[in-house]
């Protein structure tokens, strides 16, 4: 049967499109950096989403969305990561990180203008949808680029995991200037607010440049062409593609040769890293038993008005995150 991803274009390397034998410099670092740029990408909406708990306090007194936000997005994610492990063949690699990031940015600029927009009500489950939205967006977007990263020397893979610490303190610090900026009154509130979440699509719609132009670099070529060329398989053959049209814009395109390409075992391969995947999920239990979910419901002794005892606790949280996540080398 035909598949979507037989549509893609495969690309003859011819030999001045050939990446050279030795790995080129990534140059002045920006690779690394950018990498880590998207590694803060990624988490982005999450963590405007937890960082925002003091505004839905304040729009939705009696509904908690504070609990309700995490939850949804936590719902979302693994069931559609379950689904992407069936259908990513189907999708080209490139666009489901382009789509996933522009995607991102539309919906946490949507969610601030829904409040305005509707009743109060209406709001609240407008903001449950947008947040479902975004667990099941992050979920396609983390494999592409967690195997983005995975291309590269390790080093780049702890550049991610370090973007992903970064995203967290740049989101509360930008909590804190916009909380901080605007009054506090309902339509202090509710700019400061809009401000907060449009920064958060603007950064993420960075991010997917900054893909666009890491992707045509000399040195992601050198390594995409390197880790595909000797794979035959539908995702592989689209990435050999992607590496050599980023270098090359005068040759011609052939049909991509995946007709006989191996079928992966993917129950075998859930069955070899089981393990591995049971200690992933613990760490990820517990680190969401204390945020947000223990963290949200602790009641300050002092006097701090106006949301920020939970401001300043994601901020911390987050502090101690990132570096948790960038000391590892």
């Amino acid at each position: 049967m035909k598949m979507a991803s037989d549509d893609a274009y495969s690309v003859e390397i011819t030999k001045s499109d050939t990446p050279p034998a030795e790995p080129p410099v990534d140059k002045m670092s920006l690779v690394y950096l950018g990498m880590i740029a998207l590694g803060a990408g990624v988490l982005f909406p999450y963590n405007t989403v937890m960082a925002g708990s003091d505004y839905y306090d304040i729009t939705w007194p009696d509904r908690n969305l504070k609990f309700y936000a995490p939850l949804a997005i936590s719902i979302a994610s693994p069931f559609m990561q379950l689904v992407m492990v069936h259908l990513q063949q189907w999708f080209s690699y490139s666009s489901r990180i382009n789509v996933s990031f522009f995607v991102y940015s539309l919906l946490v600029v949507v969610f601030p203008i829904s409040v305005i927009l509707f009743s109060n009500d209406a709001a609240f489950y407008v903001a449950l949808i947008i947040f479902l939205a975004i667990g099941t967006v992050n979920a396609v977007l983390q494999s592409p680029i967690l195997a983005f990263g995975a291309m590269f020397p390790a080093v780049y893979t702890q550049a991610l995991m370090a973007g992903n610490g970064w995203s967290g303190v740049t989101v509360s610090i930008a909590r804190c200037i916009t909380k901080y900026a605007f009054p506090a009154n309902e339509e202090g509130y509710r700019n400061g607010t809009i401000v907060f979440f449009s920064l958060s699509a603007v950064i993420t719609i960075l991010c997917l440049i900054i893909y666009v132009f890491m992707r045509r670099s000399e040195f992601t070529s050198f390594y995409f062409t390197e880790n595909v060329k000797s794979d035959s398989s539908d995702a592989t053959q689209a990435l050999l593609s992607e590496a050599a049209s980023a270098t090359s814009l005068n040759t011609d395109p052939l049909p991509s040769p995946v007709d006989d390409a191996p079928v992966v075992d993917k129950t075998a391969v859930l069955h070899k890293v089981k393990f591995m995947g049971m200690h992933v999920m613990a760490v990820f239990i517990m680190t969401f038993l204390v945020f947000p979910g223990i963290l949200f419901s602790i009641e300050p002794s002092i006097d701090l008005k106006d949301g920020w005892f939970g401001t300043l606790l994601v901020l911390e949280f987050n502090v101690f995150d990132m570096i948790g996540r960038s000391l590892p080398n």
